[in-house]
């Protein structure tokens, strides 16, 4: 019978992802305001909402990941031989 181990990120990660994600996005909407594209008051509003955009994106991501794995260990345990 296959194993099957749950993924788990440690919490370190996951904050210096979601801070390098919003160091990012504080970038991209400081650039947008030098180029005169955006005001300086909807950074806050353009940071939210890409935010909230990329934490969506990664949750896709991360299902269909988790979701492909499930299906690989299936399909092992399927074409696995029988226990003896």
């Amino acid at each position: 019978m296959t194993d099957v181990t749950p993924v788990v990120v440690p919490n370190i990660v996951t904050q210096l992802a979601a801070a390098g994600a919003r160091h990012a996005l504080t970038t991209v909407a400081g650039s947008l305001v030098t180029a005169g594209l955006m005001s300086s008051d909807q950074t806050a509003q353009f940071v939210s909402v890409l935010s909230g955009v990329a934490v969506a994106l990664a949750a896709i991501a991360w299902s269909m990941i988790q979701k492909e794995i499930a299906h690989q260990t299936l399909l092992a345990g399927i074409a696995a031989p029988p226990p003896q």
